[in-house]
This record gives C-alpha cells, sequence and structure tokens, in this order.
C-alpha cells in the first residue's frame, strides 16, 4: 500500500481556492503510485471554529463530485477535512471517496472542550478497509484519548491514520503519545497536519509517521510538502 500524507496551507473561508489546490496536490502525489492520500482536518475550509457553520457542506454538493473524478482519473482514495453539514450545529468531517464509489463520510466522534459549542459530535470512530489494509481513522484530539486506545486494541487494524489541526508546540509534544500509541498497540501510526495560519493559531506541520515498534519512520518540517510511506506485509519500508 501506497499511502501519501499531504501537508498543506488552506486559506480559511476560501473554499474555491483549497479546492483548486487539493486537485494540484493530488496531481503531484499521483505522479507516484498512490492508494491513500490524506489531508489535514477541515483542509478544504481551513481551520476554523467561528465560520464552520456558514462553510459546511452537506454529502449531496456537487464539489465531491470533484473528488470522485480525481479519484476515478488516478485510481486513488482521497480523505478531505471538511464542515459536514445538519440540520443543528456542523460536524467536523472527513470526507472519504473511493474510485468507482460513492463517498463515505466520517463524523469527529470525540470533540476538544473548545470545539464543543461550535460542533456536534459523531456517532462513532471509524474502520475501513482500502488496497487490503483495515485502517482506524482519527480526526486530532481524538487520536489522544483512553477511547481511541481502546478502540485500536478492539479492532487490531493494519494502520492508524489521523488528520489535525495542530500549532508545532502542539505537534512536538503529540510525538511521544502517539510513538507510545503504536508501540503499546503494535500498530502503525500515521498523522497529517496543516501549515500556516488557521483561527487563532499558526499551523506547524511535522507530519509523522510511526512503525509498530513505535519508531519514527519519517518526518516533514514545517513547510508544505507530501509524506509517503510504502506498507508491505504490515510493515512500513
Amino acid at each position: 500500500m501506497q499511502l501519501a500524507l499531504l501537508q498543506i496551507k488552506s486559506e480559511v473561508g476560501a473554499i474555491q481556492y483549497n479546492l483548486k489546490k487539493h486537485k494540484e496536490w493530488v496531481t503531484r502525489a499521483c505522479v507516484q503510485t498512490t492508494d491513500l492520500i490524506i489531508f489535514p482536518e477541515l483542509s478544504l475550509t481551513g481551520y476554523t471554529t467561528k465560520q464552520a457553520n456558514n462553510l459546511a457542506l452537506t454529502r449531496e454538493n456537487p464539489i465531491w463530485g470533484v473528488f470522485s473524478k480525481l479519484s476515478n482519473q488516478h485510481n486513488t482514495n482521497i480523505i478531505v477535512g471538511c464542515p459536514l453539514g445538519t440540520i443543528k450545529k456542523p460536524k467536523i468531517a472527513a470526507f472519504i471517496t473511493k474510485p468507482q464509489q460513492k463517498t463515505e463520510c466520517y463524523a469527529k466522534h470525540l470533540l476538544h472542550v473548545d470545539e464543543q459549542p461550535f460542533f456536534d459530535n459523531g456517532i462513532s470512530f471509524k474502520v475501513f478497509y482500502i488496497a487490503g489494509k483495515k485502517i482506524v481513522f482519527f480526526i486530532c484530539y481524538e487520536s489522544f484519548t483512553i477511547d481511541a486506545h481502546e478502540f485500536i486494541n478492539k479492532e487490531k487494524p493494519d494502520l492508524v491514520l489521523a488528520s489535525a489541526a495542530k500549532t508545532k508546540k502542539a505537534m512536538i509534544s503529540s510525538y511521544d503519545y502517539l510513538q507510545q500509541l503504536a508501540k503499546n498497540t503494535v500498530t502503525p501510526i500515521g498523522i497529517v497536519n496543516c501549515v500556516g495560519p488557521c483561527e487563532g493559531f499558526i499551523g506547524g506541520g511535522l507530519s509523522a509517521f510511526w512503525d509498530a515498534n513505535g519508531k519514527l519512520i519519517r518526518a516533514l518540517a514545517e513547510d508544505e510538502g507530501i509524506l509517503r510511506i510504502s506498507l508491505k506485509q504490515n510493515s512500513p519500508n
């Protein structure tokens, strides 16, 4: 399985600009064979709480047809972050586009206390399968909860992936936890973060990947970039 974590800079509130940028980065990633592409948390809108209600998109929005076309064109799976519109508060969501399939949506199950006034939580954690791999997917904060740890132990996935919107300081402090989580659950873990201005903070990059022994395999710096991982026989090479 060929994995690409796309660490990009989104412009808060500028969906059409960000859409164009997503298309460009998908094309760039797919210069090489890529089975799964993951963008940061709320990548399509930029990370925002106060504007999320106005920016939220439904599952029926035609913009997902753009990603379906990209998925079919490049024969790759794409995960994009975007607020999900509901009849109540929006949800922090990840839209999962697979070749020749209907787009799926995962809503963040566990919200940080700062997000709770602006968003509703999803019902449960997400498991999906790509290229023969069982994958557990989290969105930022929930990755660092006991519930997530227990869910990984229960599901025994081949891989854990997370999208995030964190400062450099927060990412640095996350490394030890994710290293231990990978080691304790004997599961490879990857996290993709944003870079640049978000609402109230600066995304710090440092997207990274650990193997099932908790060894840091690869990490990006603070600029935009692609973190590529090749997974063979449940181990990254």
